[in-house]
């Protein structure tokens, strides 16, 4: 595991390795899946070229055991193609995968066996000889990238070929020995080879995917930062004025409060501007509670800038707009307490209208704003509606 500062574990580098895994599963699992005809076609031919062999007799098992095998490892491939999102089923699905491979490489020996011990120069060796190992070369090459499995299949193909080198004349054996050893060799280079360029391309497609996702993300923040206020997660002043945030098919009566929190910049003077944002932010969750609670929905809450805001209800008279005011009004008086800001008032001046048919939402503010100020000017804390 490699290791970050202070000795701790790179959970980054652990996520990578995990989704760069997952990602050459697939790739694995889908090549797998389109070459399963291939695959069958592979075996029919081979069949026919054993059969057509002198010592047709000596394949009959081979060419049994082979399609066995053959089926074992889809049915082993197709259950982790669904297991892949899931890990304690890939785990198990990896392991019956790296039996199912062993016996693949077995059988592709066995059905090698009969040409080591009865050669001959009949033409159908090559088809026989030459097609099993062009097979073997193909499936280390698909699966050389998961190092357990690829080991497993390679032990079997070996294991098996080197119980037929040993039964066979001692002659033979040891040339035939010679000479597939040195294309085993070769097979396995160019196995390696080709695991390099799919774990390169996993790596490629995971940077590629991470950096789409950051730039996503970036996006993503840079639109909400368009509407929404950084401190306290409301719609901000943009979002008000440039947005059609009201839903014109709401037949409700629409009102709009206009709400300043009295003397806060003595509050930030006296407590300084972090404890001033904590109370921004404990009044923007009065708001959400109390309008998360309200039926419909057309009501919502915009900072405006400062310690000002604006709240817009949908509610079916100004006598209930004017009970919300109220107590949001109430529940303001109650932030510096829940926040545990002793000996600190957060009361609010607040200035109440209506809207009225097709009217600009800034005219509406306007008649807000002058009701906010009749509200500070009587002695603040307090609910004022503009005059009809």
């Amino acid at each position: 595991m490699r290791m970050g500062k202070l000795g701790r574990p790179d959970k980054r580098d652990e996520a990578w390795r995990a989704e760069r895994r997952n990602v050459i599963l697939a790739s694995v699992v889908a090549t797998e899946h389109g070459a399963f005809v291939a695959n069958i076609v592979a075996w029919f031919f081979i069949a026919i070229a054993a059969f057509a062999m002198p010592n047709a007799d000596a394949f009959v098992l081979p060419v049994i055991g082979r399609l066995i095998a053959l089926c074992l490892n889809t049915a082993a491939f197709r259950h982790l193609a669904k297991s892949l999102h899931d890990e304690r089923a890939k785990r198990l699905a990896l392991h019956l995968l790296s039996g199912a491979l062993a016996l693949g490489g077995a059988s592709w020996a066995f059905q090698i066996a009969p040409l080591i011990h009865e050669p001959t120069l009949h033409p159908a060796v090559i088809v026989v000889g030459g097609g099993s190992f062009v097979a073997v070369s193909l499936v280390l090459s698909m699966v050389g990238s998961l190092k357990t499995q690829s080991f497993a299949f390679l032990t079997g193909f070996l294991a098996t070929l080197a119980v037929a080198l040993m039964h066979s004349p001692t002659s033979i054996g040891l040339q035939t020995g010679t000479g597939l050893a040195g294309m085993c060799a070769a097979i396995v280079f160019y196995a390696k080879s080709a695991s390099r360029q799919r774990w390169n391309a996993a790596e490629m497609l995971i940077q590629n995917r991470r950096l789409g996702e950051r730039l996503q993300s970036s996006l993503d923040r840079a639109e909400y930062l368009s509407k929404h206020d950084p401190l306290t997660g409301l719609y901000n002043r943009r979002a008000l004025f440039e947005t059609n945030l009201i839903d014109p098919e709401d037949s409700r009566r629409k009102y709009a409060l206009l709400v300043d929190l009295d003397h806060f910049k003595q509050l930030n003077d006296q407590f300084g501007h972090v404890t001033g944002d904590r109370v921004l932010v404990g009044v923007a969750e009065t708001f959400r509670a109390i309008l998360h609670r309200l039926p419909g929905k057309g009501h919502f809450a915009v900072r405006l800038g400062g310690e000002e805001f604006a709240i817009v209800l949908s509610v079916g008279s100004e006598e209930q707009a004017r009970v919300l005011a109220e107590r949001i009004r109430f529940m303001v008086a109650l932030v510096a307490g829940r926040i545990g800001l002793q000996g600190a008032k957060t009361t609010a001046s607040i200035g109440l209208t209506h809207f009225d048919q097709g009217e600009r939402i800034d005219d509406v503010f306007s008649r807000a704003d002058a009701a906010m100020y009749r509200a500070k000017s009587s002695g603040r804390n307090q609910v004022r509606a503009h005059a009809a």
